[in-house]
């Protein structure tokens, strides 16, 4: 069992590789499996969840106060982008709507949106960081559905994404 703390929400992992992240008690923890070590990634009072790994990048939903996406990449660690409790973690997103279940894969994360009606499907490319569709802040994302129907449960895997979609029933789309 990877999760022997007093925690009571140890919940959502993600594995990729030798390492495993989840959200525990509002934080996203990530473990190496090869090195059996126990990462925090974050430690604070606002509530963190939805955590998914590729590589060595960590994608999640931060609520601090809003619901935005958040991400760091291991490589990175000590420096702005790590993985470390004090290093600076990537905003990806800023605007007020919810968000939720986040997914990464390479480069691309894509998550479910409230658009003021119902959830769309958005993502956007880590490799177009401060161009249209890349991850930063301020960078216009990609909205992949525009429907009236809860869009959402997403997965992405090479040039492939995918999700479910409620129209009279669910039904899955790409």
């Amino acid at each position: 069992m990877l999760s022997l703390n007093e925690s009571l929400n140890d919940k959502e992992p993600a594995v990729f590789e030798d390492y495993v992240v989840w959200s525990s008690s509002g934080n996203i923890v990530l473990y190496d499996l090869s090195n059996e070590i126990f990462l925090n990634v974050t430690s604070d009072d606002w509530w963190k969840e939805d955590a998914d790994i590729f590589d060595r990048k960590i994608v999640w939903v931060g609520y601090e106060p809003d619901a935005q996406i958040y991400g760091c990449d291991i490589r990175r660690n000590g420096s702005p982008g790590g993985c470390f409790l004090k290093d600076r973690k990537l905003k990806m997103t800023n605007d007020f709507s919810l968000k939720v279940e986040p997914v990464i894969y390479e480069d691309f994360i894509f998550w479910s949106q409230h658009d003021g009606n119902d959830f769309e499907v958005f993502g956007c490319d880590i490799s177009k960081n401060g161009l249209l569709g890349g991850c930063l802040e301020d960078d216009a994302k990609i909205q992949i559905t525009y429907n009236d129907y809860n869009d959402g449960s997403i997965d992405v895997f090479v040039r492939y994404v995918t999700w479910e979609s409620y129209v009279n029933d669910w039904d899955i789309y790409y």
